[in-house]
C-alpha cells in the first residue's frame, strides 16, 4: 500500500469516528433550541443601611425564582435588575422613575417597606408599571391605585385574622390588648384591626392600654390588665418587647395565654424570652418548618443556592416573581397585559399560600397560625 493510500485510509477512518462520537453526543438528533424571548424585571429595595437584609432576602427569593423559570426552559428568559433604594421614599421614587423610563421592564418586584411603596405610586400608576410588593403590609397602599399589588396580607387583614384565631379557633371570648404607643403604623393598625373583628364575634376587649417600644418594666401595666380578667393577652409589636412582656408576666405568676402578630416570627423571640415564651401563639406569612411539599422543595433549593434557611420575606420575594411571570405567560410582554393579567390572579399555588387578588391589587390568602413549642416554632393546629 502506497504512502499517499495509508493517509487516505487514516483520514477516513478518523472521520467515521468522529461521525460516530457527535451521533452519540447526540448533535445530529438533537432538537434545534428554542430562541426565547429576554424579559426584564425591575426591583427596589433597601440593599444598604440599616434595613438592608429585607432588600436582600426579597432579592435572594426572586434570584431563586428567575433560576428556576429559567431552567425550565420556557418562551421566556428573565433577567433581574434590582436598585438600591437606602429604605429611602424619596430615592425609592428616584429609581422607580428609572425603571419606568426602561421601556423594557415589564414589572418590579417592590418596594420592600410601606413608605417607599407610598412614595413610588405615583411613577408606576402614571407610566404604566405594575409592581408587586413582596412585604408591604400597610393599609394605605390599598388605596393607591390599580398597578400596585401585593402578595402580603395587609396589617387590616391580620388583624382580622388574628381576631378570629383568637375567637373561633382557640375559644376565648374576653381579651385584653396591649399595644406600642410609638408604633401606630403598625402595632395600633393590628389592634384597631383586631378590635372591630373580635366585637363582630362578640369578644370582650376587657382592657386596651399601652406600652413604648424599647420600655423595660411592664409590672405595673400588667398587673392593671391582669385585674381586668381577660382569658388571654393580645400583643400587637414586636418580639423584643412581647419577649420581656412574656417574661415579667410569668414573674408575676401570670401565665394568661399571650397572642401576638407576625412581629413575633424572629428565632429572637425565643433567644430573649427563653421558656416564658412556650406556648405563645402568633400569625404569620411563611414557615421553613411547614411540612407542605412545594414549601420544602422551595427550602431545599434555598439552602442549596444560600447556605442557610428561608425566612418569610424571602418567600414572598419568590412568590411574587413567579406570579409575575405567571401574569406575563397569561398576558404576554406588554405592561398593561401583566397588568390585566394581575388584576384577574385567582388561585395562584405559591408556597406562602394560595394567592388572589382583591379589586385594590391586596392578596387575598390563609394567614398561618403559629406558636412556640419547646423552644421551637411550630405551625399550630387544632
Amino acid at each position: 500500500m502506497s504512502r499517499k493510500n495509508f493517509i487516505f485510509l487514516i483520514i477516513i477512518a478518523v472521520t467515521i469516528g468522529a461521525v460516530i462520537v457527535l451521533w452519540q453526543s447526540g448533535v445530529f438528533t438533537r432538537k434545534p433550541s428554542i430562541d426565547r424571548e429576554v424579559v426584564k424585571i425591575g426591583m427596589i429595595g433597601p440593599l444598604t443601611g440599616g434595613a438592608a437584609q429585607y432588600g436582600v432576602e426579597a432579592r435572594n427569593g426572586v434570584q431563586l425564582a428567575i433560576f428556576r423559570l429559567n431552567q425550565k426552559q420556557g418562551p421566556y428568559r428573565y433577567e433581574l435588575i434590582s436598585l438600591d433604594s437606602e429604605a429611602n421614599p424619596d430615592i425609592a421614587k428616584e429609581k422607580a422613575q428609572e425603571l419606568a423610563l426602561n421601556k423594557e421592564i415589564l414589572a418590579v418586584v417592590g418596594p420592600i417597606i410601606s413608605p417607599s411603596v407610598v412614595s413610588a405610586n405615583e411613577v408606576f400608576q402614571q407610566e404604566g408599571l405594575p409592581a408587586v410588593s413582596p412585604s408591604a403590609t400597610s393599609p394605605k397602599i390599598s388605596l393607591l391605585g390599580d398597578f400596585v399589588f401585593r402578595v402580603s396580607p395587609s396589617d387590616t387583614y391580620q388583624g382580622r385574622a388574628l381576631a378570629e384565631f383568637v375567637s373561633l379557633d382557640l375559644g376565648f371570648n374576653k381579651v385584653a390588648i396591649f399595644s406600642d404607643l410609638e408604633n401606630a403604623s403598625y402595632s395600633g393598625e393590628l389592634a384597631d384591626s383586631f378590635t372591630e373583628r373580635a366585637e363582630q364575634l362578640a369578644v370582650v376587649i376587657t382592657k386596651r392600654t399601652t406600652y413604648r417600644a424599647g420600655q423595660k418594666e411592664f409590672t405595673s401595666s400588667l398587673q392593671e390588665i391582669q385585674a381586668s380578667e381577660p382569658e388571654v393577652l393580645f400583643i400587637p409589636g414586636y418580639y423584643a418587647d412581647g419577649a420581656l412582656i412574656a417574661q415579667q408576666a410569668r414573674a408575676m405568676g401570670w401565665y394568661i395565654p399571650i397572642i401576638g402578630g407576625d412581629g413575633f416570627h424572629t428565632p429572637d423571640l425565643i433567644e430573649i424570652g427563653g421558656m416564658s415564651v412556650d406556648g405563645v401563639r402568633f400569625t404569620s406569612f411563611f414557615s421553613a418548618d411547614d411540612p407542605d411539599p412545594m414549601v420544602q422543595d422551595f427550602v431545599s433549593s434555598y439552602r442549596a443556592r444560600y447556605g442557610e434557611e428561608p425566612g418569610w420575606i424571602d418567600a414572598h420575594g419568590y412568590d411574587a416573581m413567579n406570579v409575575i411571570a405567571k401574569a406575563i405567560e397569561t398576558g404576554g410582554t406588554s405592561r398593561q397585559g401583566v397588568q390585566k393579567a394581575l388584576s384577574d390572579t385567582r388561585g395562584f399555588q405559591g408556597i406562602t399560600g394560595v394567592i388572589s387578588f382583591d379589586e385594590n391589587g391586596d392578596v387575598i390568602k390563609d394567614i398561618l397560625k403559629m406558636e412556640v413549642k419547646e423552644g421551637k416554632f411550630r405551625v399550630w393546629s387544632l
